[in-house]
């Protein structure tokens, strides 16, 4: 049955891929890192243009790099890795060998005398435990089946 005159919307649907597009790029230099797994990190970036030409200029030769370093705080003496990135990829998995250790990580540019020309920081990152939590006292209570009780919904 055709009625005339009507006109159904939802027969007139779009991709919605084909009206909202995501931007390349925000304009904003940031560095976020996530753990995957006890043994996996994933480090996503984006870092504006006039940054990334300010801090190359500064560089010289260089060669980009996610920086990790153990613990909570940055000094000189506290242990550290490098990981070779290419920048241009815009994230980065990252296979570590130990769990439950936290880390801060610099993205930069890394000078041929191993100095770092530092991007941006993440946030600190807290990899989780690879095995359940050892066992506690366990603590039993008793319940006592007659006993009613009322719960309140606020």
């Amino acid at each position: 049955m055709f009625i005339r005159g009507v006109s159904f919307g939802f027969l007139k649907t779009r991709s919605a891929m084909d009206e909202y597009n995501l931007p390349e790029s925000y304009g904003k230099t940031r560095l976020v890192v996530l753990a995957v797994d006890p043994y996996l990190i994933h480090a996503y970036w984006e870092i504006a243009p006039p940054e990334l030409d300010e801090a190359s200029r500064h560089a010289g030769k260089s060669k980009a790099v996610l920086r990790f370093t153990k613990g909570t705080n940055q000094d000189e003496h506290a242990d550290w890795f490098d990981v070779d990135i290419d920048l241009q990829s815009r994230n980065w998995y990252v296979h570590l060998w130990s769990a439950e250790e936290s880390y801060r990580v610099d993205l930069g540019l890394k000078r041929s005398d191993g100095t770092l020309i530092r991007l941006v920081p993440s946030q600190l990152v807290l990899m989780p435990r690879s095995l359940p939590a050892p066992e506690i006292d366990q603590q039993p209570t008793r319940v006592d089946p007659t006993e009613r009780r009322a719960e309140t919904v606020p």
